[in-house]
């Protein structure tokens, strides 16, 4: 069947044999990590990439994902308070 793995072959090899590999972006953790941090940034990392927490260490990934992601409005949140002047120093 077209589009299927060979036999001994990875899934990850099968998938970069495809015509839909062209317009993949690649992984760079750096910017992923960016792109999870700064929620007013959109470098299309986190909407192709995600934890897997069936692998080893995929749950701890996942966790790690979500407080990142939690961690980024916050401060983005303060950093708008701060430069709007809701918040002052005395």
């Amino acid at each position: 069947m077209s589009g299927r793995a060979e036999a001994g072959q990875t899934q990850l090899a099968c998938f970069r044999e495809q015509w839909e590999a062209s317009s993949y972006p690649r992984f760079n953790a750096w910017m992923y990590s960016l792109d999870t941090l700064l929620p007013v940034l959109e470098m299309d990392q986190k909407a192709y990439w995600r934890p897997d927490p069936s692998k080893r260490w995929g749950t701890s990934a996942l966790t790690y994902f979500y407080f990142q992601s939690v961690v980024g409005w916050a401060l983005s949140l303060l950093a708008v308070a701060g430069f709007s002047g809701l918040v002052k120093s005395q």
